[in-house]
Formats: C-alpha cells, sequence, structure tokens
C-alpha cells in the first residue's frame, strides 16, 4: 500500500467512524471500526465488547468502507463498455436421495496390529546388571578393558 494514497483515507475513516470489512491475503475478514493505525500497523475495534485486533498492514489485502464518510471526496461512477450482467438463474432444489440408493463406503482398514515384545526370562530380571553385561560381552565376543 502506498502510505501517502492510503493515510488520508484512514484518516477519514477513524474521524467519521466508518465501518469497514478488512480483507487480509490468507482470506480471513475483519469487521470493525479503525481506531488507530501507523506505518505498520491498523488497529480495529470490533463491536461485540469492542474487542480491539492488532493488524499488520502488509498482511492486508484490501479495505472495504461498508458506511459513507462524510468528508470523503465523492468517487465519480465508472462507466464500462461491458454488458449488465445476467441475473443468475436458480436450479431446483436438489432432492434428498434415500440411505439406500446412495452408494456404501468401504469400512475404513484397521491398523495392522502390533507385535508384541517377546517375554523376559524371570532369571535375567534378577541377575545383577553388570553379570547380565558380561554375558552379553562372551556371548559376542567383546573383550573387556580393564582399568589403568
Amino acid at each position: 500500500m502506498d502510505q501517502d494514497q492510503v493515510n488520508p483515507a484512514f484518516d477519514r475513516y477513524v474521524a467519521a467512524r466508518t465501518p469497514l470489512t478488512v480483507t487480509l491475503h490468507n482470506g480471513t475478514r475483519l469487521s470493525g471500526r479503525l481506531k488507530k493505525y501507523d506505518a505498520y500497523l491498523l488497529l480495529v475495534s470490533q463491536p461485540p465488547g469492542d474487542r480491539t485486533v492488532l493488524i499488520y498492514r502488509h498482511a492486508v489485502s484490501s479495505i472495504l468502507a461498508r458506511g459513507k464518510s462524510p468528508s470523503a471526496p465523492q468517487a465519480q461512477p465508472r462507466v464500462s463498455a461491458a454488458p449488465a450482467p445476467t441475473p443468475a438463474v436458480r436450479s431446483a432444489p436438489r432432492r434428498e436421495r434415500s440411505p439406500a440408493a446412495r452408494p456404501s463406503r468401504p469400512a475404513p482398514a484397521q491398523p495392522p496390529a502390533r507385535k508384541e515384545a517377546p517375554p523376559v526370562p524371570a532369571t535375567a530380571v534378577n541377575e545383577p546388571v553388570e553379570n547380565q553385561i558380561l554375558k552379553w560381552m562372551e556371548k559376542h565376543r567383546v573383550e573387556p578393558h580393564s582399568a589403568p
């Protein structure tokens, strides 16, 4: 947004307490009145309980004034060479299909069964850890290091 062009409009919106709809780049729409602004932020107060929302200006896609500001300059109506839009044709309401006519959905796949850990022999539980380590070292042919 070019601040030289936008700031005078913001001044009018603040002074006249004009209701606005602010659309963000992600599609979110926020409605309220502009309380304050600076080069980076907008403070918009929203009606239920006058909750104040802080909006970064770089996140704003568009701002639409929903009311007329008394001090706003009158814009000239645009003349377009395009033909007037044709009214939308409404279709007949959709009929609900009976449950029997609906195709059945396959049941969701069950997750694979968990494998249980092998049981621990009772002797290994009661045996001191040092002896278990020494047996493991013998089994894998690891030489124990002696302390210096």
